[in-house]
């Protein structure tokens, strides 16, 4: 998890230096503000969606529930970190 602030970040850095360092060399010195969330991620969570529903789509009238159970998850995912964006 990257640092959500730069006060967390030398509170890390005094109190848990090796938890501090663990995250710089995960994470990069990036300060991540609430609520923001990653192009990136956005971006693997719509191609897991794509990917589930051409999947159930091709399955035809017999489908696996856990495929579908997965779909409507990535979905409540994505419209949470949706609204977590526009914060």
């Amino acid at each position: 998890m990257p640092f959500k602030s730069e006060k967390q970040r030398k509170y890390l850095y005094a109190n848990q230096p090796k938890l501090a360092k663990k995250w710089s060399n995960m994470y990069g010195k990036k300060i991540t503000a609430l609520g923001s969330v990653p192009k990136d991620e956005l971006e693997k969570v719509f191609d897991a969606i794509k990917f589930f529903e051409k999947k159930i789509k091709s399955q035809g009238m017999i489908t696996n529930a856990r495929d579908e159970e997965q779909l409507k998850r990535l979905k409540k995912y994505f419209k949470d970190l949706m609204k977590s964006q526009k914060k």
